[in-house]
């Protein structure tokens, strides 16, 4: 029996598009445009007792984002459910 499950978890940030230049400065500020960027990508997986868990992997592949989804410092994100005993 897994001591922790997590199933779907996901995450993804709204950023701001910035234009170069002047006119771009202006228009990004009176008509800005937005851009959804996926930081974690349906990530499931499950823990039994006595088993470690790593992160690993390239910069910006979202594991700091996925620990602070596990340790709930994030309460708004989407299809995330952890159970445990």
């Amino acid at each position: 029996m897994p001591i922790i499950e997590v199933e779907g978890l996901e995450k993804t940030f709204k950023t701001r598009e910035r234009e170069a230049g002047l006119a771009g400065s202006l228009r990004s500020f009176i008509a800005p445009r937005y851009r959804e960027r996926r930081a974690v990508k349906h990530i499931s997986f499950s823990l039994e007792a006595g088993e470690v868990l790593a992160f690993i992997g390239p910069n910006g592949a979202g594991k700091s984002t996925t620990i602070k989804m596990l340790t709930r410092m994030w309460t708004q994100f989407c299809c995330f459910s952890v159970s445990s005993p």
